[in-house]
């Protein structure tokens, strides 16, 4: 992760991939939810079942 913001009024992390097909890194803002000691970021775009860059660049 980049690092932490807010959207708006909510907490947000900022998430840094890397495209599949460009191979360019790409930030993006997302909802941060704490849970203990840990994090949720919410899946967006629909939540669909394939992660594409996940699978050529996996953490």
């Amino acid at each position: 992760m980049a690092g932490c913001a807010r959207l708006l009024w909510f907490p947000a992390a900022l998430v840094t991939t890397i495209g599949r097909g460009s191979g360019k890194p790409r930030t993006t803002p997302t909802l941060e939810l704490s849970v203990g000691e840990g994090m949720i970021l919410p899946a967006s775009f629909g939540a669909p079942h394939q992660e594409p860059n996940l699978v050529s660049q996996p953490p």
